[in-house]
């Protein structure tokens, strides 16, 4: 499941306005608080996502300080973000929408 959900997270990072200025403060951030600093932005946070948030959020700054070092990773999580991956990562993705928009809806 983190497999399927950090690439969401990492995406949200790279939509975020300021997402150059906020990548500065990641990489000089210390390693412990990394996590942290993920799921004060909000890019971790995903409802009902079965993994934790801190476990996210660590997963995430992981690929987010690698993607960025590597465009080619980058363009890989895109691309199973936008193509929706595999069909697990699909029925997650659906399910997370479907549990995002029920909750709107309340």
């Amino acid at each position: 499941m983190l497999d399927v959900l950090t690439p969401i997270c990492v995406e949200r990072f790279h939509q975020d306005a300021e997402n150059e200025a906020k990548f500065k403060v990641l990489q000089k951030t210390s390693t412990w608080n990394q996590a942290d600093y993920v799921a004060k932005q909000g890019w971790a946070t995903m409802a009902g996502n079965p993994v934790s948030q801190n476990q996210l959020a660590k997963s995430c700054a992981s690929q987010i300080l690698t993607a960025n070092r590597s465009s080619s990773d980058f363009g890989r999580w895109r691309s199973i973000w936008l193509t929706g991956g595999t069909s697990l990562a699909r029925d997650v993705l659906s399910s997370l929408f479907a549990t995002r928009r029920a909750c709107r809806m309340k």
